[in-house]
C-alpha cells in the first residue's frame, strides 16, 4: 500500500482568525515521525476490524561509498569488466546492404504499395459513384415525402370539400322539401277553394234557375234555359 497526504493543520492568521494552513513541522518531529504515523495508521485499521501486519523496524545501518565497495569488491569486478573482450560478426558491405534494402523496397512497392494504391484508388471511384446514387437517392425521398406532403394536403382539402358539398346537399334537400310541402299545402288549399267556389257557383246557377221558373210561373211565361 502506498499512502500519499499533505500536513494540513488548524492555525490562526495574524489578524487572530481560524485557518487552516500545510505545516510539515508538525508531524516531522524527529527521526521516528514515519515510525510512530505507521504505527497509528495500523492500530487504526486493526480497531477497525481488519486483520494488517505491521512491518518491523531493523537494526540496519546505511554503509558509506568505500564500505560499499569494499563490500561487493568494487575494484577487482571493474578490472575483470576492462580485460572482457567481445568478438563482433563481420560487419556486410554497405553496397550490399543498400542493394538488399533497394530491392526489398522494389518488392513492397511493386507488390504491397501499388497494388494498394490502385485498391484505394478503386474503392474512391466507388466511393464517388455511390455518394452519386445516395444524393439521388436522398433528393428522391425528399421528392418523395414533398408529394407525400402535397398528397396529405390534397387530401385533406378534397375531404373539406366532399364535408361541405354533403352540408350543401343536405341544406339544399330540407329546403327543397320545405317548398315541397309549403307547395302541396298550397295547392291543397287551392283545390279546396276551387271546390268550394264550384260548389257555391253550382248552387247560385240552381238558386238562379228556380227563381227565374219562379218568375215565369208568375208572368206566365214558358221556361227555358236560355232564359238564364
Amino acid at each position: 500500500m502506498h499512502l500519499s497526504f499533505i500536513p494540513v493543520v488548524d492555525s490562526f492568521d495574524k489578524h487572530g482568525n481560524g485557518i487552516r494552513k500545510v505545516c510539515a513541522s508538525d508531524y516531522w518531529k524527529g527521526k521516528n515521525s514515519y515510525g510512530n504515523m505507521q504505527d497509528a495508521f495500523n492500530k487504526y485499521v486493526n480497531d477497525k476490524g481488519f486483520k494488517l501486519e505491521r512491518g518491523e523496524s531493523s537494526d540496519r545501518k546505511h554503509l558509506s561509498t568505500e564500505e560499499y565497495k569494499k563490500l561487493t569488491n568494487f575494484e577487482d569486478t571493474q578490472k575483470t569488466l576492462n580485460d572482457i573482450t567481445l568478438d563482433l560478426p563481420n560487419v556486410p558491405n554497405i553496397k550490399d546492404v543498400k542493394a538488399r534494402f533497394f530491392n526489398r523496397d522494389e518488392q513492397i512497392q511493386k507488390e504491397i504499395i501499388e497494388p494498394k494504391d490502385k485498391l484505394i484508388e478503386q474503392l474512391y471511384a466507388d466511393n464517388v459513384k455511390l455518394h452519386k446514387e445516395l444524393s439521388k437517392q436522398t433528393h428522391l425521398v425528399n421528392m418523395a415525402s414533398k408529394y407525400k406532403e402535397e398528397n396529405s394536403y390534397l387530401w385533406n382539402e378534397n375531404n373539406k370539400l366532399n364535408k361541405k358539398c354533403s352540408d350543401i346537399e343536405f341544406e339544399s334537400s330540407y329546403k327543397i322539401e320545405r317548398i315541397d310541402l309549403k307547395f302541396r299545402k298550397e295547392l291543397n288549399f287551392f283545390k279546396t277553394r276551387t271546390n268550394q267556389l264550384e260548389k257555391a257557383l253550382k248552387e247560385w246557377s240552381e238558386a238562379i234557375q228556380l227563381f227565374a221558373i219562379f218568375i215565369c210561373k208568375i208572368v206566365g211565361v214558358p221556361f227555358t234555359d236560355t232564359l238564364i
